[in-house]
């Protein structure tokens, strides 16, 4: 594996902040360290951290430049593609990972000095090697951030001041563009996650997928089920950021199929929305189903009926998980159908809820992550005018970008 100069950076001024040093002389221990390094050390690693930022940038750019560069070299060998991506794929976690060390550098002891124990504990929340998943295509990830941000923010935009009366005369609104687009990427990296936002959120949501809805009596195409869980504790589900990216991924699928979006309170209401669907539209198949939620190997976080009568919380023994799934419950679905479940590590392991759905539901196709979900990206493919999803990404952009596990019976 190739590490950036960015990288090195990092491992250099970490291990030297540290109070413990590199990993070696505190991770395993059994004692703990909760001693902060001086107020010296944390503002010499503060202008560090800041200086290697943008050299990763700077890094990044000229990576990719060569990257691009490479590419028609790959006829001859592969070796100079191969290297850099990797290098690409460094410089481009450091740029995230010395921005965020900018954060945990004034708060936290000991910090993980090396790049191949921080990509995996940002992905898995664990710093030990687990499981290995398939990386994505290289196209389905390559400059995925300045590829999907720039529509992500336009998507964002256009709903955050979907009221805002523009500015008279091209300067004053240039200008006053530019601070909109400032003050939404504030908001968006603020992520307001107190119930307050989320249950705003969630009526959000409810108003706009009610309009989204209303859109499908007029068009014959195969349908899209879109259903998003109300249970969220942390804004990973119903925050900003996720609100506007709800709609940025229904775009998305709107391209191929018309969307039926739903907020979903129960399960009973997920089942019985689908079976709505195929009453009313009994001539226009639900080839998609994508269900957005916390999760784990178990479980998906969406309350089961006499929960939300009782006013319980979910957990892993309430919410819908294994022992709850039933057969053929996504029968109001194509036959090859395909379900996505963009719920963390419901696909791992060789016991999972992902691997239950597809059994109980023969013929349709389950795709699941095998870890931790911080982005999700179905990419599709047409044969023969049928358009059906080719895999689903996840994880950090152009690194540590997987796709997603399939299963089916």
């Amino acid at each position: 594996m190739i590490y950036s100069i960015s990288s090195k950076l990092v491992t250099t001024i970490t291990t030297i902040r540290n109070p413990q040093g590199n990993e070696g002389n505190w991770l395993k221990s059994d004692q703990k360290f909760y001693q902060l390094p001086s107020g010296k050390a944390r503002l010499a690693a503060e202008i560090g951290y800041a200086l290697t930022t943008v050299v990763a940038l700077i890094e990044t750019l000229v990576s990719g430049s060569c990257l691009i560069l490479s590419v028609p070299l790959a006829l001859a060998s592969s070796k100079p593609l191969q290297k850099t991506t990797q290098w690409l794929e460094s410089s481009a976690f450091t740029l995230i990972w010395s921005a965020a060390y900018l954060h945990f550098n004034l708060k936290a002891p000991n910090l993980l000095t090396r790049e191949d124990l921080s990509r995996n504990f940002a992905l898995r929340g664990d710093i030990e090697k687990s499981n290995s998943y398939p990386k994505a295509p290289f196209l389905s990830r390559f400059f995925m951030i300045p590829r999907e941000m720039p529509a992500y923010f336009s998507t964002a935009y256009a709903l955050r001041f979907k009221d805002f009366q523009i500015e008279k005369g091209v300067f004053s609104r240039l200008f006053g563009k530019i601070k909109r687009y400032k003050q939404l990427i504030g908001e968006v990296l603020r992520m307001d996650s107190s119930q307050s936002a989320l249950k705003h959120n969630i009526d959000r949501l409810d108003s706009d997928f009610a309009k989204i809805n209303d859109k499908l009596v007029n068009t014959k195409r195969p349908l899209c089920a879109y259903f998003v869980s109300d249970q969220d504790y942390n804004g990973a589900i119903l925050g900003d950021p996720v609100y506007y990216y709800h709609h940025y991924k229904i775009g998305k699928f709107e391209k191929h199929f018309d969307v039926s979006a739903k907020v979903v309170r129960t399960t009973e209401e997920m089942f019985k929305h689908l079976n709505e669907l195929k009453l009313t539209y009994p001539d226009r198949p639900i080839k998609v189903v994508d269900i957005v939620a916390h999760g784990n190997h178990e479980s998906i976080d969406i309350n089961l009926p006499f929960q939300q009568e009782q006013g319980l919380s979910p957990n892993q023994d309430l919410s819908y998980n294994k022992e709850h799934v039933g057969k053929n419950e996504f029968n109001a679905c194509a036959p090859d159908a395909d379900i996505i479940l963009d719920a963390c590590s419901t696909g791992a392991g060789d016991n999972n809820i992902a691997k239950l759905i597809a059994e109980q539901n023969p013929g349709k196709r389950v795709y699941a992550p095998g870890t931790s979900l911080f982005f999700s990206k179905p990419v599709f493919k047409t044969h023969n005018g049928m358009t059906k999803i080719d895999h689903v990404t996840h994880g950090f952009a152009i690194v540590n970008a997987y796709t997603s596990r399939e299963f089916q019976v």
